[in-house]
């Protein structure tokens, strides 16, 4: 779970900007929306609301960052505040994982230089007990700090000097490189504990992610069609129903399915999802030849099955957040996503929420997501779990939670933010 959330000079945000996720302790009511995490009781949903480019996405968009530059993915973009990019941008995360709470966090600054994007300023790890932080890392330029009962570690130093003289690479991703091989086993722990929270617990959901349907297969579709039919979508039930070869070339080039194939046997997997925009395909490599599959589905008293392209565009992001939310294992993720709502019927968002926090009762996942639906604060959330974001007239973007504003703990927090009472709402001009 996210803690704390700290950035400085990232997009919009081109001031210091601190989200917590520490529940207060004066809210009573709706208990199970909190869990107590080594010592600290942690919300599980946070609902973020705003004008349009107030920078609600972009507080979306830091959290891929962050993934980004720790998994060494190639896509950054500009990432400082308008005519900020000689100053570093900072990212500073508190979170939990396993019950064990660090403080993760580093400093980058734009390059100049061709073969590199950015410069790594500073990078630091800490493990926190309690009220007291304990080093695990601390690197500022060429310069690095490690907890002396760390030291003894043989590989470790080696492991240093090795970075120095490496590409431009955070420290926790190049510590967890395969060839790496940590004896310490508490130093291994807390840094693939910390790398891995990164990497698998922290899932971003954009409208760029909306389409990537990896986690609808065939062992999950009859849990997906149960929640379908929660949500009053019309469907029966989803399935995967055989289909040719002959079919799926008629969307696909040849030489791509065949590339998808070569790939898939180059990583060893035996299955994989293809969508082509008009189709959910499952391909199963077996020993006896390439298995096809692609997703139908049964509406309610309708004969015959429909095709993936024959739902609409709500059904469908429906799904696909189904697929992500609800699928079981789910114990200890962080859910980000942006704009809740879209292309959904408002109520269906409710129900989203409200499935959610009741499968969510006994487990650590939280739910983190910008939205323009304002009847949510009212209806699904805490007002400890309520921010607005704006901007003032510099363009620099910053939040504010709705507890740091005096209100009647009875009043209609949706009708107030409505009248402007907490900023976040546009400021529509009326002609004359």
């Amino acid at each position: 779970m996210i803690i704390n959330l700290k950035i400085e000079n990232f997009r919009s945000y081109k001031n210091e900007t601190n989200v917590s996720f520490v529940s207060n302790s004066k809210i009573r009511k709706n208990k199970d929306h909190e869990t107590n995490v080594g010592g600290l009781s942690v919300i599980k949903n946070c609902a973020i609301l705003g004008s349009n480019a107030s920078g609600k996405s972009n507080l979306i968009r830091v959290i891929s960052f962050l993934k980004n530059i720790v998994l060494g993915l190639p896509n950054i973009d500009n990432f400082s505040f308008k005519g900020q990019e000689n100053k570093p941008t900072s990212i500073d995360i508190v979170f939990s994982k396993k019950d064990k709470i660090y403080n993760y966090g580093f400093k980058i600054i734009k390059s100049n230089k061709l073969i590199s994007y950015y410069e790594i300023v500073s990078e630091y790890l800490y493990e926190i007990k309690k009220t007291s932080s304990y080093l695990v890392f601390d690197i500022e330029k060429d310069k690095v700090t490690i907890s002396g009962k760390y030291l003894n570690d043989k590989n470790l130093k080696l492991y240093i000097d090795g970075y120095f003289r490496g590409i431009n690479q955070l420290f926790l991703s190049y510590i967890n490189m395969p060839d790496k091989i940590i004896e310490n086993e508490d130093l291994r722990k807390i840094l693939l504990d910390s790398y891995l929270f990164i990497k698998n617990d922290l899932v971003v959901i954009t409208s760029k992610d909306d389409k990537n349907f990896s986690l609808i297969d065939s062992s999950n579709v009859k849990n997906i069609s149960i929640y379908l039919k929660k949500f009053d979508t019309g469907i029966e039930e989803i399935k995967f129903s055989k289909c040719s070869r002959e079919e799926v070339i008629k969307s696909i080039p040849e030489t791509m399915f065949q590339q998808f194939i070569y790939d898939a046997n180059r990583l060893g997997k035996s299955n994989f999802t293809i969508f082509n925009n008009k189709d959910l395909l499952q391909i199963n490599l077996t020993k006896n030849g390439i298995d096809i599959q692609k997703l139908v589905s049964k509406h309610n008293n309708i004969d015959g099955f429909f095709n993936f392209e024959s739902e609409s565009e709500g059904t469908i992001r429906m799904m696909f957040l189904i697929s992500v939310l609800f699928t079981p294992g789910n114990e200890e993720k962080v859910f980000f996503i942006d704009e809740l709502e879209r292309s959904m019927h408002p109520l269906m968002s409710k129900k989203l929420i409200e499935e959610f926090q009741k499968l969510n009762f006994l487990f650590r996942n939280q739910l983190i997501f910008t939205t323009h639906y304002e009847k949510i604060i009212d209806e699904c959330v805490r007002r400890d779990e309520i921010y607005f974001c704006d901007k003032n007239n510099q363009g620099e973007s910053y939040i504010v939670s709705l507890l740091e504003y005096e209100s009647r703990s009875d009043s209609s927090v949706s009708k107030n933010y409505l009248e402007g009472r907490y900023g976040g709402v546009p400021k529509l001009e009326v002609d004359l």
